[in-house]
């Protein structure tokens, strides 16, 4: 039982929200097989342990996350063959041996993600849809080859990898509207194969060379390496800063709220304005605080803020290199010799699995 809960603590160091549906999936899958009751409470509770450290430092920083100034919530796509195959999957579950149930606890564990509507039905919490179908499609493939009818199954895979109708939620910028749109060839294949023919945000590039090159070289002559800059379309700003090897002011998800106000336009040395924003913003802003028009192109105006004196700073770690490296190592020795190590533990851990502990000391 080493292996698993170091790796679902090793989760909790990788992101917020996904350890919390895998740990969630291994308590509820403990709930539903008695057989496993042990061994996955002992995981889940031993994970948490362990993860404590960057759970506690997430709690206290959630005062900073907002969901409702998130943009994504109007983006929410409704692919229809994958949730009916995962409705036919959800029903073979309690046909088949417990061990099956797994996929119960992660469907039931994907509405953790509830909260946040885009990440329930087209990220994160869509992960339980698509191990529901892939429940169905082996039932499927199943029986169609024991009555020699694999074309046919053939032909369903086909379906799905062309033929996906996909409903999109879409929301007008003028008036704030939100409505649907169907895509009928929507599958990944196909959007990769005809990435113009469904145009909406997930599938627009944000890199044009030809526009962007020029322009880091206009920022690269007019800031320093430890300037900051600035762009409305913070996406830009990101992919400006990124190759200009500049800070940006721009860089925090939208959901993430900064751990002290700034002006933007106060700390940046350099500021890149769309053309497609309000001229007259745009004077606004130049006039109050004294931007300098530098470069220009097609797609962007860049402008420099003389009587910017702000520089960016890097803090360092909490934790020294050295430390994680050790962290690591007993990491690494840990779940290179964990059965010897259950074995050293002796009794305590023959209670959450001693069928393994007994075979462990039969190969010795």
């Amino acid at each position: 039982m080493i292996r698993p809960l170091l790796l679902l603590a090793l989760c909790f160091y990788t992101h917020i929200g996904v350890p919390w549906f895998l740990a969630l999936s291994v308590f509820l899958y403990g709930l539903l097989d008695r057989r496993y009751r042990q061994s996955c409470f002992f995981v889940f509770i031993s994970a948490l342990l362990l993860a404590s450290p960057v759970i506690l430092k997430q709690l206290f920083a959630l005062r900073l996350i907002s969901i409702e100034a998130i943009p994504e919530r109007y983006f929410c796509e409704f692919k229809t063959v994958d949730y009916l195959f995962a409705l036919f999957g959800l029903t073979l579950l309690f046909r088949k041996d417990k061990k099956y149930r797994i996929f119960f606890s992660f469907f039931l564990a994907g509405f953790i993600f509830l909260a946040y509507p885009y990440r329930f039905f087209s990220a994160e919490g869509f992960l339980s849809i698509i191990l529901l179908s892939a429940v169905a499609l082996d039932f499927i493939c199943d029986k169609l080859y024991n009555r020699n009818l694999m074309y046919l199954f053939i032909i369903i895979l086909g379906y799905v990898l062309f033929f996906s109708p996909t409903v999109v939620l879409d929301r007008a910028e003028k008036d704030g509207r939100v409505s649907l749109k169907t895509y009928i060839f929507d599958s990944a294949l196909d959007n990769m194969v005809f990435p113009g023919r469904n145009e909406r945000l997930g599938l627009t590039t944000l890199w044009f060379p030809r526009e962007y090159l020029p322009l880091v070289e206009i920022i690269r002559q007019h800031s320093r390496g430890d300037d900051i800059i600035y762009s409305p379309l913070h996406n830009i700003g990101v992919c400006l800063g990124a190759i200009s090897g500049r800070a940006t002011a721009c860089a925090l998800f939208p959901e993430i709220g900064p751990s002290q106000e700034a002006n933007p336009f106060q700390v940046s040395k350099i500021v890149v304005f769309p053309r497609d924003v309000d001229l007259g913003r745009i004077e606004s802003i130049v006039n109050k605080y004294n931007l300098a028009r530098i470069g220009e192109n097609k797609l962007f105006i860049v402008y420099k803020n003389p009587l910017c004196q702000v520089k960016s700073l890097v803090e360092k770690s909490a934790l020294p290199f050295y430390a994680i490296a050790l962290i690591l190592a007993v990491f690494l020795l840990l779940f290179w010799q964990a059965q010897k190590f259950e074995l050293i533990l002796g009794q305590r851990l023959a209670v959450f699995n001693p069928q393994k502990v007994q075979n462990s000391r039969i190969k010795d």
